[in-house]
């Protein structure tokens, strides 16, 4: 199966969340109050995700007996028909793996944890973190995400970048490039080192991330909460969770220690821009603009 066709897969299962998504919209105007008549539950989600799950580990070592897995592949067809579910013969692994990655995307959603846990994220990777990179300098100056600053900071330097070289007539170029998701999106180890490195404990790193990997996610929508859990500890998915979760007071601080670290990076490198002050004859680097 050719990358063209897989992201043709994934685009067609787009549409058909967008539709479903469509369809809970307009049955939640007409009906505010009590449960939506004869809507699908969220936990079949949940259900085609285990599922696909359990194929792919049978197209990378099949089983001996699949017979149960036929079996469970009929009786989510028959009781979900608005989704379509074939027999694991009928898919490719590049096929199974790329509905796993749509479902995925689809049951993203914000993070209520646990009240005392999210205090605890964020005193520590928040207020105390905060403080502590702004005292010892580990904030690079391109960082405007930060207390006492503000957007249009940020959006003042970029014009005054802009029009520093058109003024001098130098070459320049401003891409905007923006971390889509990127809550859920950072790695664990590597956000562990970033914490490290910016002097959050190893205790309560661990606390942060094992947590966040190791608890189990329920799902709730307008058809109403997952009846088993769709990712966590006893999911049995086979693989821990990364990301900080959407809603966590640790995503803010955790996310950040990760860009200084690329924006370090990216200027040791040699990336970036130069100005010097007419005045002070002061040198100013500049590697991104980040909010």
């Amino acid at each position: 199966m050719s990358p063209q066709e897989i992201s043709q897969r994934i685009n067609q299962l787009d549409r058909e969340k967008s539709e479903l998504m469509k369809c809970a919209e307009s049955k939640c105007k007409r009906k505010c109050a009590g449960k939506l008549p004869n809507s699908p539950k969220v936990s079949y989600w949940c259900k085609r995700l285990r599922l696909f799950d359990r194929i792919r580990k049978h197209k990378i070592t099949p089983l001996k007996d699949p017979r149960n897995l036929h079996r469970s592949c009929k009786v989510l067809a028959k009781d979900c028909s608005d989704m379509e579910i074939l027999q694991p013969n009928d898919y490719t692994l590049e096929e199974v793996e790329a509905r796993i990655i749509a479902i995925k995307d689809q049951l993203e959603a914000i993070c209520l944890l646990e009240a005392d846990f999210n205090w605890l994220n964020k005193l520590i990777f928040a207020h105390r973190l905060e403080t502590h990179c702004r005292l010892h300098g580990l904030t690079p100056p391109e960082q405007f995400a930060k207390s006492k600053s503000c957007c249009e900071e940020a959006s003042l330097i970029k014009n005054l970048t802009t029009d520093g070289g058109r003024i001098l007539h130098n070459s320049s170029a401003i891409t905007s490039n923006d971390f889509d998701q990127c809550y859920d999106r950072g790695c664990a180890p590597i956000s562990g080192l970033a914490a490290r490195a910016h002097g959050v404990s190893r205790q309560s790193t661990q606390l942060m991330l094992q947590t966040m990997q190791s608890m189990d996610y329920f799902i709730k929508t307008g058809f109403g909460i997952s009846e088993e859990p769709v990712f966590g500890g006893s999911s049995q998915l086979g693989s821990k969770l990364m990301g900080f979760g959407q809603g966590s007071g640790a995503a803010p601080g955790g996310m950040q220690n990760i860009v200084t670290l690329v924006d370090n990076a990216y200027k040791r490198l040699g990336h970036g821009m130069a100005a010097t002050s007419s005045i002070s004859g002061r040198i100013f680097l500049l590697a991104a603009i980040i909010y």
